[in-house]
């Protein structure tokens, strides 16, 4: 591909850093976030995770990181910054106890609820 447009894949990886920085720049993701959802989903073997936090009224991504824990959901809501913080009225979760004590320290307004996947799958192994 390199040799069919003449472009070396360094190139191709800078030019695509560069759009994506002006796109962070463009948009600003964490706008409105009122209601979110937070999960951490399994990226590699070895128990190598990934959390991520959705806006439940857009259904998109608006952030993801490396790790499972406090920490790692801290620096969500570092990005997010107190004011913002104190505008989400709705956070989503599974039952993460880590999830649960960031929340209620950094979005003191927000009920925590359970997300729909997890309320089935509490339904399904009860009725089974």
């Amino acid at each position: 591909m390199g040799q069919l447009l003449r472009v070396a894949w360094a190139t191709v990886g800078r030019v695509v850093a560069r759009v994506a920085a002006d796109a962070e720049q463009a948009a600003d993701r964490f706008d409105g976030l009122r209601r979110i959802g937070i999960d951490e989903i399994a990226c590699k073997k070895g128990h190598k995770y990934l959390t991520v936090v959705v806006d439940h009224d857009t259904r998109r991504l608006v952030w993801a990181a490396p790790g499972r824990d406090v920490a790692t959901l801290g620096r969500f809501f570092d990005a997010l910054g107190e004011q913002r913080c104190a505008q989400v009225r709705l956070v989503s979760a599974d039952a993460a106890g880590w999830i649960a004590v960031t929340v209620a320290a950094r979005c003191p307004g927000a009920t925590l609820c359970a997300d729909p996947f997890h309320v089935a799958g509490v339904g399904h192994r009860r009725a089974g």
